[in-house]
Formats: C-alpha cells, structure tokens, sequence
C-alpha cells in the first residue's frame, strides 16, 4: 500500500512538473492579451473614436475603422506592443510592401514570404512614410492569409482617400 502512494504521488508531481510550463504559458499569455485589449480600448476612448470596422488576426495583430473621422487604427502584441492611429485625410497614397526571401528545401530554390507591411505615404512630403506590419516572420513563423487580410485593407482604405498631390499608384504592390 505504501509504494502505491509513493508511486501515485511521484507521478502526480511529475504531471505537475511536466505541465506547468505549459499553464505558465497560457496563463501569461491570456494575461497578456487582456492587458493589451484593455490598453486598446483604452486608446480608442482616449482618441473619442467609434470603430465601424475591426479585424484582427493570429492574436497579435488588429487593424480598425472610424468612418466618421476617417482614422485607421492599428495595434500589434508581441515582444514590441504598439498601437497606432493614422488619419486617413492626410494620406496621398499607400502601397503593399512584401519582403520575400529565398531558401533552399528539397534542393530547390523557394520564396518565402519574411514580412508584409502596409506603407502609408502623406500629402505632406516633409512628412515621412509610416509603415504598418501585417505580417513579420521573426513574430509570427507561419503565414496564414495575411496577404487577403492586406489586400483587402488596401482598398478599403484606398476608397477612404481624398486626392492629394497626384503621386503615383494610389496602391501598389511591391516585392
């Protein structure tokens, strides 16, 4: 009876050992990610902005819509937390950036894709460009949709600019 016991709660403790990382994690990272809704919202009341459109995605990454005041806002988790606001009445034009790289699997040469940004450039030349990461490979290691979620961004948003300076493309994709 007395080495059944000891043999139940060894392997009661091992389970407990072997699982605590795992609840560590998620306990973190649910803590995380109400702190970081909590600081969203936060931002959004701070700003007076009524969101008509939000999306986010692989729990780290969030891009909303005030129609009304025409103001995108964007927040990202992960190792450097962000949130950001871009008013779309200042805006001339965005393009998509898609930054590849090229590596080697089963002895041919693919693409992949390392990260996707949105790049907002304003009416104000002196004013620099403001990019917006959709997708980053060092964050997040597998692409899902991103490049849909991106496209789509793109025009909706590029619907919501007004005429500025006549640059080029009002949204182009680059690679």
């Amino acid at each position: 009876m007395e080495i059944f016991l000891y043999g139940s709660l060894i392997a009661t403790l091992s389970i407990l050992l072997i699982g605590f990382p795992f609840f560590y994690h998620g306990w973190k990272s649910k803590q995380s990610e109400k702190y970081s809704t909590k600081n969203f919202k936060e931002f959004v009341e701070s700003e007076q902005l009524h969101l008509d459109f939000q999306e986010s995605w692989r729990n780290h990454y969030t891009l909303a819509l005030d129609t009304k005041k025409n103001v995108l806002v964007y927040a990202r988790l992960g190792e450097y937390p962000t949130i950001a606001k871009v008013d779309l009445d200042e805006v001339d034009h965005l393009r998509l950036d898609a930054h590849y790289k090229t590596i080697f699997h089963s002895k041919k040469e693919v693409k992949k894709l390392d990260y996707l940004d949105l790049v907002f450039y304003f009416k104000d030349s002196k004013r620099l460009p403001k990019s917006i990461p959709i997708f980053d490979e060092q964050e997040v290691p597998f692409k899902a949709d991103e490049l849909d979620i991106a496209n789509s961004w793109m025009k909706n948003i590029f619907s919501r600019l007004k005429p500025g300076s006549g640059h080029a493309a009002p949204w182009t994709l680059s690679s």
